[in-house]
């Protein structure tokens, strides 16, 4: 029986957020003048719980968590004076029960169920958003209801002891519910009120064989799905009130392997990944986040990862994306086509490299650093309500951690860099505002084991 707990608090500046048009013609620029500064006081605590038991039959596992998370930000969106205010509270609890097999024999498989639920509050106000009426859009949902309930199973089949093959079923049922308000610049609210339920089966087919005992081939089909939902308004007041669930078709082909004696260690796979029903968001006419049905979408691509021992206390690891992420089918506006646009954030070619090295400094204590980027292709952030797609140009990412740990792990010390380029990168959009990924970062972090 394992039991955990944990809490945090996060203060100081919120996410960066800054007028598109201002950034553009200065992509140095990182906020905006706002009438109000950005600011953020977010807390969260859990606890959970993990107990094993082996029953004979196979390894008995069940895993509880409760989660609270509360939200309380301040920020900018765009030119001044429009800001935001956001206060909310999420309440989560989940299960899962698992039985998994534990004897030898060529058959092996887990099977169990889930459960999950979450009950929330929120208020969202927007100040200054137009001069008209007091100029304020309010949307205040309480509560917000959302239950997922599974059933699983996966099984693997040894048809020689090199060669196996893996089937999985997954049952999901999802409930959602959501009562509130949503308020237009002083005009009398508008009830938000809507509830769905869906049900999906996905499955899961693979086959893996052993070209040698340190190289294995694998193959993969699945599929997947994201439950619909609803936006705002009622089904009186709102005729696209509904959207449908997001529909996934995963295929993947790959070999992993270790080689020169162990010390190297690799995996690469190319993938191909069917969208159907591709749920896209964009702010309506009502300045109210519409989310529809409104794409097919193809995203074909190959990675490949790996981890080189150059000494017995130096590592190197690598990375190498490349993709294709493209709209098959896709009017953002009426007579819009994009078929053939690249989806958000889905850069062709990703590079990464880095290297660890520990040194060994009395009686077990070690001394462990880093040093890596990451390099990103351009890639583009969308407006879907204006049907505009805005460059990111390719960038790249050093971070850098310098760690003491003491001997037998009792406390650790640890000086970081993270961007070390303070490269500006678009990280989303939002009414006629981007926000930005984190600038250059310094910090001090310590733990300890009592």
């Amino acid at each position: 029986l394992l039991l955990t707990a944990d809490g945090s608090r996060m203060r100081g500046n919120g996410v960066g957020s800054v007028d598109v048009d201002k950034y553009l013609a200065d992509r140095s620029t990182r906020s905006t003048p706002t009438a109000i500064p950005a600011r953020r006081d977010n807390s969260a605590s859990g606890f959970a719980a993990e107990f094993k038991a082996n029953v004979g039959v196979g390894e008995l596992t069940y895993q509880y968590g409760h989660r609270n998370f509360n939200i309380d930000v301040d920020s900018s969106l765009g030119s001044a004076p429009a800001t935001s205010e956001s206060k909310a509270d999420f309440k989560q609890d989940s299960h899962e029960l698992r039985l998994a097999s534990n004897a030898p024999g060529p058959l092996q498989w887990v099977g169990g169920l889930y459960y999950f639920k979450e009950k929330s509050v929120s208020d969202f106000d927007v100040f200054g958003a137009a001069p008209v009426g007091d100029g304020t859009l309010r949307w205040h949902q309480d509560p917000i209801n959302s239950e997922s309930t599974a059933a699983f199973g996966q099984a693997t089949y040894a048809i020689r002891k090199e060669l196996r093959v893996t089937g999985g079923l997954r049952y999901t049922k999802d409930e959602k519910s959501r009562q509130g308000t949503y308020q237009e610049f002083g005009f009398p609210p508008s009830l938000n009120d809507a509830a769905v339920t869906y049900e999906q089966t996905n499955w899961k087919a693979g086959i893996d064989y052993d070209v040698s005992p340190s190289t294995m081939l694998f193959a993969n089909v699945s599929t997947g799905y994201k439950a619909g939902g609803f936006n705002d308004g009622t089904s009186a007041t709102n005729p696209d009130l509904y959207y449908d669930p997001e529909h996934l078709t995963a295929y993947e082909v790959g070999v992993k392997g270790r080689f020169l004696d162990q010390r190297l260690r690799t995996s690469a796979s190319v993938f191909a990944y069917d969208y159907k029903d591709l749920q896209v968001s964009s702010v309506g006419a009502s300045n109210t986040l519409q989310t529809t049905n409104a794409a097919k979408a193809r995203i074909f691509g190959g990675e490949a990862e790996g981890r080189f021992a150059v000494t017995e206390n130096g590592t190197l690891s690598f990375g190498l994306g490349l993709l294709s992420a493209k709209y098959d089918e896709y009017e953002p506006l009426a007579g819009v086509d994009w078929s053939g646009y690249y989806l958000d954030k889905s850069p062709k070619g990703t590079i990464s490299l880095g290297y660890t090295h520990n040194w060994y400094v009395g009686e077990g204590a070690i001394i462990t650093g880093f040093l890596g980027s990451r390099y990103s292709s351009a890639f583009v952030v969308s407006d879907f309500s204006t049907a505009t797609q805005y460059a990111q140009p390719g960038y790249s990412k050093t971070d850098f951690n310098l760690t003491y740990s003491a001997p037998g792990d009792k406390w650790f010390v640890q000086v970081y860099g993270k961007n070390l380029e303070d490269k500006s990168v678009i990280s989303g959009y939002n009414f006629n505002t981007f926000t930005l990924a984190e600038p250059r970062l310094f910090g001090l972090r310590g733990g300890v084991k009592l």
